[in-house]
């Protein structure tokens, strides 16, 4: 029995021994293992920093480039507005000039002076249309009075009381001037005709011609006004008025 019982002591030794073994071996193995494991986590870590260091370096770029994109946009789009607006002030100036140099432009000439003595002062004058659009006359006021060398401010100018006159209603174009016939309701006397050629008084006539332009349909207003020296019909005179006001 004492044989058997220090065999099986032996054998449950050995078999401890083996256990033993065993358990070190897979100890050993799983440490390696989690070793390994750590290492590669290491390694992955690493890597991450390294690609996210790349990234972001690549974003800071990709930054910066689109950064100076806009700004060439930018300038490049500064430049082209302004451009354009320069060339939208050009030509509104070419348009500008145009309609200048063709709208109607009224002037008033070859005046003729009829001073009879006891009989109304006459007047004839001349309507010239300068431009090359068409004018139609709305309405045509004048006025004349006898005074010294200074004319009458505009403000007390009083135009004579005629309801109308040769030319409103109607047209006057480029090449087809306007004949007027101003017949006034002042009688001529001997004293005005000695006072004229003495230089005391001075004869001075006045308009307003109200027209407008065909094309752009705006109005414009001619005002004149002159002083005349004694002599007639071909009178001297000298122009103190001669305007076309633009009415938008």
């Amino acid at each position: 029995m004492k044989k058997y019982s220090h065999l099986i002591n032996v054998i449950g030794m050995i078999f401890n021994l083996i256990l033993i073994i065993i358990t070190f071996l897979t100890f050993h193995q799983t440490k390696r293992s989690v070793d390994i494991s750590m290492q590669a986590l290491e390694d992955s870590r690493k890597n991450d920093k390294i690609t996210n260091e790349q990234s972001e370096k690549t974003f800071k770029l990709s930054q910066k480039q689109l950064e100076r994109n806009l700004s060439k946009d930018s300038m490049v789009f500064v430049q082209v507005s302004k451009s354009t607006d320069s060339q939208i002030k050009t030509l509104k100036e070419i348009q500008n000039q145009f309609k200048i140099s063709n709208s109607p432009f009224l002037q008033a000439s070859d005046f003729k002076f009829y001073m009879e003595i006891g009989k109304p002062i006459q007047i004839m004058q001349t309507i010239n249309n300068y431009g090359q659009y068409p004018s139609k006359i709305l309405y045509v006021k004048t006025g004349h009075y006898f005074g010294s060398f200074q004319p009458i401010s505009d403000s007390n100018l009083k135009y004579d009381p005629i309801s109308s006159l040769p030319g409103i209603g109607g047209y006057i174009v480029r090449g087809m001037p306007e004949q007027m016939e101003i017949v006034t309701n002042t009688i001529f006397t001997k004293e005005m005709e000695d006072s004229l050629k003495k230089g005391d008084i001075f004869f001075f006539l006045f308009g307003d011609i109200i027209y407008r332009d065909e094309v752009t349909k705006e109005e414009v207003e001619y005002k004149y006004h002159i002083r005349v020296y004694y002599g007639m019909p071909l009178a001297r005179y000298v122009v103190l008025t001669n305007e076309n006001i633009r009415h938008k």
